[in-house]
């Protein structure tokens, strides 16, 4: 159990983990989609040269967009990925637990000889405790 305890505490704070780098990502790309709509509203071309030519802030604005989303994604693949190993993990665990049944006793030749020796041992004191009774008794 005490292995079980420490294996989902562990996974349980890489998630944590993963889940504030995902929130980080996540302000990093909602932030680079800001900026890049930002950019291109601030372009006073026309449609045309809007649709064929990026300006340089735009195309950076772009890159970053595109930097920010791929990190998004692994965050999300990554914190994915810890939740099923925590579910795998927990699963595991249940299976090795309900697997897990008691060993029957089985001792040794040695073992058995001398239980029946102390078996025979108290069989015949209480024999003799029983006989001394009926002895006082009659």
């Amino acid at each position: 159990m005490q292995k079980r305890e420490e294996k989902l505490d562990e996974v349980s704070v890489q998630i944590e983990s993963a889940e504030t780098r995902q929130s980080e990502k996540n302000a990093n790309l909602n932030q680079a989609k800001n900026q890049l709509s930002s950019s291109k509203s601030r372009d006073k071309r026309s449609f045309l040269l809007k649709v064929f030519f990026k300006t340089e802030e735009v195309r950076h604005a772009k890159q970053v967009w595109q930097i920010a989303s791929v990190q998004k994604k692994k965050a999300d693949s990554l914190l994915s990925a810890l939740k099923a190993e925590l579910v795998k993990a927990t699963e595991d665990f249940d299976r090795q637990l309900v697997a897990c049944r008691p060993n029957p006793y089985r001792p040794s030749f040695a073992e058995r000889e001398e239980r029946e020796k102390l078996e025979s041992r108290k069989t015949e004191l209480l024999n003799t405790q029983r006989h001394k009774k009926t002895i006082r008794k009659g």
